[in-house]
């Protein structure tokens, strides 16, 4: 099992590209530094198992960016941890 450090880790590489590759495909800066990470624990992942995490851009308009993830068992799709992560663009919004 991933020590409770680990799993913010995990989820925050794949709820950032989930903005930037939204920029991308939208013509707008995805990218953005953290405001904040919510994670909620609702299982232990097994020793051994094989992890899916899904991760979706819930919202973007001006700076403001939220994504959210989710960690499942792959081979059962348990839930094991969900999160939101809320970022924001430092500077000017333009288009790409």
């Amino acid at each position: 099992m991933l020590p409770a450090s680990g799993y913010d880790s995990t989820l925050d590489g794949p709820s950032v590209v989930a903005g930037v590759l939204l920029g991308l495909a939208k013509g707008f800066n995805g990218t953005g530094v953290w405001q904040s990470m919510n994670i909620h624990w609702h299982h232990p992942a097994p020793l051994g198992a094989t992890l899916s995490i899904t991760t979706r851009c819930i919202f973007a308009e001006g700076r403001a960016r939220l994504s959210r993830c989710e960690m499942r068992d792959k081979t059962t799709g348990q839930l094991i941890v969900s999160g939101t992560h809320a970022f924001l663009n430092a500077g000017r919004a333009v288009k790409l």
